[in-house]
């Protein structure tokens, strides 16, 4: 009877055992335990710091807002703060230093806090955090408001929320130290300072919108499967072990981890764990298709089109307020608005996008042309720095001499949105060396046959290859003009031929045409004519156009497309003598002169972008909003440029 009794007990156990053996659980990186808090909502609790004054008349100070009409009070995000610590801008020397108690940073903390600013004028005040170690009394800065304004394209004013590691800092007796500096600059209110140790048992995590969440599964058991589901995120489900998901909207979500062994399954589920806080929105512009691109304006379009703008702002926006010059309307408050324009000339286009944190401005500065004429091609403007020749190695190159059998090039166009008329062609090349300098380079305008591909020819023009233009210090274009301009109201390409392929001992043709390459299934527009082969990769003596769609491309060929017809061409950029031939029209850095080389740096002394034999219009838009220094050197000549960037 006693052994009996004990099997049963035995069993039990290993029932309960095999029962409990599978427990879901997890956290999420981001989950804190915060051990030091700042909210400055009080005179008592702002005098736990230390503030060093310079300017007694502009230092720090509590305030109920932020000094920027209709930006929201910290009490936004924290509906239990009163104050913010702040400081106003002075025209006189400002040194002003808050200053932390000595704090020990716990294993595996981060230091967070919210600061509303404006980037404009911190190139002349600078704000900074610092940590000091208190036993060496080394100093290390952890952030620079102005540094991250340009990496982060920050415009403001608005409240951002910084999240900092210490890592390096762990069981070390601290300061924290905001110092603003300068003059001139902008006010500066913080709000919400912690330093919290990172905790796998918190019970929520805090997140700003648009901000990635990493999931961790910590669950007993043998785990074979995970089913994941987040209310709120991007992904809302995954069968990952460790997701990542993104939160795009405010709110309080719960997370809920089912694992399974493949004959038992346990769930858990964690309550109003991710907290999304609101974030001011980035507004940033789109453009649907429409009209051409060109190497000198954004889009080029004929006089009566329309345009729909697209918002593609990132943090939720709620309202828009568009503005329009040269449009038939000038305001918009829609979120993809569509506008006809009905005047000729070049035009601008902003945006401020706004929700319950803030406002973002963007702006295309003299982006669209209407009517006229205008070089146009296939080519982003964000695109054009990486133009170059596409080497073949020992064949030579794509889109010039080649010895692979392509006879000939194309470049497809769209239809114009009106009838219009083509002049000319520029053809910007990368190589021109030949050995066969009497060879007659052909420029063909084309209309699409019934394949779509090059057919009726309604234009020629020719060259020899000894004059073709190439500069190792400038991009140049080789001009192509027709005798006379040919009419267009439907697709057409422009034909590359006979570019020669001859070899003279050591010496060879190496003629090639500057083009972008794209990736993979992106957008291609060039064609060439390849020539057929039997069954034993003999010649056969036709050929057939193809596109290019194993390697998408785009050639440097830009026709003078004219919608005012039978005009004169237009003049070519040339630089007065003692005139600096730079311009920044808000988006490009427009250039007068052929310029070996352009580099621009940061106001810290970075070199953001370099390019050598650059276009003579070179987009900036990809840098971050704030102050540059542009160099640009012809010859032994120097010009220089400050450029604000909004």
């Amino acid at each position: 009877m006693m052994k009996r009794t004990l099997l049963l007990l035995l069993c039990c156990l290993c029932f309960v055992a095999y029962g409990q053996s599978l427990q879901a659980n997890f956290y999420a990186l981001g989950g804190t335990t915060p051990y030091y808090r700042m909210g400055w909502d009080s005179v008592e609790e702002a005098n736990q710091w230390k503030y060093f004054a310079l300017n007694n008349t502009a230092t720090w100070q509590l305030y109920e807002k932020p000094s920027w009409k209709g930006l929201k009070p910290f009490s936004y995000f924290n509906p239990n703060s009163k104050f913010s610590l702040g400081i106003g801008y002075s025209n006189k020397k400002q040194k002003e230093t808050a200053q932390s108690p000595q704090i020990t940073i716990k294993p595996n903390s981060t230091c967070s806090f919210y600061a509303c600013f404006s980037p404009g004028l911190l190139v002349f005040a600078k704000w900074k955090l610092l940590i000091t170690d208190v036993d060496t009394k080394e100093t290390e800065e952890l952030l620079d408001a102005f540094k991250w304004s340009q990496d982060n394209a920050f415009d403001g004013p608005n409240w951002n929320k910084f999240n900092i590691k210490l890592s390096a800092y762990a069981q070390k007796k601290v300061q924290f130290s905001f110092v603003y500096e300068g003059s001139g600059g902008e006010d500066v209110f913080i709000d919400g300072f912690e330093v919290s140790q990172n905790d796998e048992n918190a019970t929520s995590i805090h997140v700003v919108e648009g901000e990635e969440v990493a999931f961790y599964n910590s669950s007993v058991g043998k785990v074979t499967s995970y089913n994941w589901k987040f209310e709120g995120g991007t992904p809302n489900v995954s069968t990952d072990e460790t997701p990542k998901v993104v939160y795009a909207k405010a709110g309080t979500y719960p997370v809920t981890l089912t694992v399974s062994n493949g004959t038992e399954a346990h769930s858990f589920t964690r309550e109003a764990y991710v907290n999304v806080s609101k974030k001011a929105p980035q507004a940033f512009i789109g453009v649907e298709p429409g009209g051409y691109l060109s190497p000198f304006v954004g889009r080029f379009i004929a006089l009566g089109s329309s345009l729909t703008f697209k918002d593609l702002s990132k943090g939720n926006p709620t309202q828009w307020q568009w503005s329009f010059n040269g449009a038939n309307i000038e305001q918009s408050n829609e979120q993809n608005p569509t506008v006809t324009y009905n005047k000729q000339g070049v035009f601008s286009v902003g945006l401020r996008a706004t929700n319950d944190a803030g406002t973002s401005k963007d702006a295309l500065v003299n982006y669209i042309q209407v009517g006229g004429q205008q070089h146009i091609w296939n080519i982003t403007p964000e695109e054009n720095p990486n133009l170059n020749v596409i080497g073949l190695g020992f064949y030579g190159f794509y889109a010039g001499s080649n010895w692979l059998g392509m006879s000939k090039f194309a470049e497809h166009f769209d239809a114009p949105q009106a009838k219009a008329e083509v002049k000319s062609v520029d053809v910007y090349f990368g190589s021109t060396v030949t050995v066969s300098p009497n060879a007659e380079i052909s420029i063909a305008l084309t209309l699409a046959d019934d394949k779509g591909m090059p057919g009726q020819v309604l234009a020629t023009s020719t060259l020899k290859a000894s004059e073709l233009v190439y500069d190792n210090n400038a991009i140049k274009p080789t001009t192509f003009t027709f005798n006379t301009p040919a009419t267009v109201e439907k697709e057409f390409f422009v034909v590359i031929g006979g570019l020669p392929n001859n070899d003279e001992g050591n010496n060879s043709d190496k003629i090639a045409i500057l083009c972008l390459r794209r990736q993979a299934k992106e957008k291609s527009t060039t064609y060439h004519l390849l020539a057929d082969e039997d069954g034993n990769n003999k010649p056969t003596g036709t050929y057939t156009w193809y596109r290019n769609d194993d390697e998408p491309l785009s050639m440097a060929v830009c026709p003078l497309l004219s919608y005012d017809l039978s005009t004169t061409a237009l003049p070519r950029n040339e630089a007065n003598v003692g005139e600096t031939p730079l311009r920044f029209d808000g988006s490009n850095l427009l250039t007068a002169a052929d310029y070996d080389a352009i580099e621009v740096y940061a106001m810290h002394g970075a070199r953001v972008l370099s390019a050598t034999k650059p276009p003579h219009v070179l987009s900036l838009r990809h840098l971050p909003a704030g102050v540059y220094v542009v160099k640009a050197t012809r010859g032994k000549v120097q010009d220089t440029l400050k450029v604000v960037k909004e």
